[in-house]
């Protein structure tokens, strides 16, 4: 969605509706026809803020919002389970690197054995009392 037209064209906003809040200016919920829904802080009626987009499809961007385009810290989580948290900066990653599902994966499980292996090793060296 990023990087493309990740925001409600003119069209779109045409049949857009806040939900809860104000969303205008303030904190609130604008959902569109096609199930995609923001929530979070708003100015000037655009994004602006913190807040979470989550599209119909699944995809979903938490983060910092300015003048209705991610900019700032923010978590891009796809549907595939891809995802990239970082520092965006006019709707676009400042970084590109994305970490894959797989990646992820590998990552918790080998965090996971270090964090074994540690245990074990203060264990073994009595640092830990039971």
């Amino acid at each position: 969605k990023f990087e493309e037209n990740f925001y409600p064209t003119k069209e779109e906003n045409k049949t857009a509706g806040c939900m809860e809040g104000n969303c205008s200016d303030g904190k609130g919920t604008m959902q569109w026809s096609n199930g995609d829904k923001y929530t979070g802080e708003w100015k000037n009626g655009k994004s602006h803020g913190q807040g979470t987009m989550q599209w119909s499809n699944g995809d979903r961007y938490t983060g910092e919002w300015k003048n209705g385009k991610p900019d700032g810290q923010g978590a891009m989580v796809w549907t595939s389970g891809d995802e990239y948290v970082g520092v965006w900066k006019d709707g676009f990653r400042v970084e590109k690197k994305i970490i894959t599902k797989k990646e992820l994966r590998t990552k918790k499980k080998y965090i996971y054995k270090l964090e074994v292996y540690f245990w074990k090793l203060l264990k073994k060296k009595s640092m830990i009392f039971e």
